[in-house]
């Protein structure tokens, strides 16, 4: 059975501060490790660990803009709006040490 939009959009609140979590703590568990190893190998693995963590990130934002998680009249979870926030922060930083 096919959702509308409405239900697909209340399946992702009720997805999405879990998957946020998810990707946040995976992306920030990534970003943490030191490498004394100065094998190219080694930093290759993890710097493709570290893309493809933000990467989720960004995809998890972009389905939250998509069905306007945070828009409309309805009061929202402070805590979604904070994971959301955190998320768009780290994605920043992300871009920027990039540049």
């Amino acid at each position: 059975m096919l959702k509308t939009q409405d239900g697909l959009r209340e399946s992702l609140v009720q997805f999405l501060p879990h998957a946020l979590q998810a990707a946040l703590n995976s992306y920030q568990g990534f970003v943490a490790r030191e490498y004394e190893n100065e094998d190219p190998k080694v930093f290759k693995e993890h710097h493709d660990s570290c893309k493809a963590a933000i990467a989720h990130v960004e995809l998890l934002l972009k389905l939250a803009e998509k069905f306007d998680i945070l828009g409309g009249d309805e009061n929202h979870d402070e805590n979604l709006r904070m994971m959301i926030e955190n998320a768009r922060a780290e994605v920043s930083k992300y871009k920027k040490h990039k540049e």
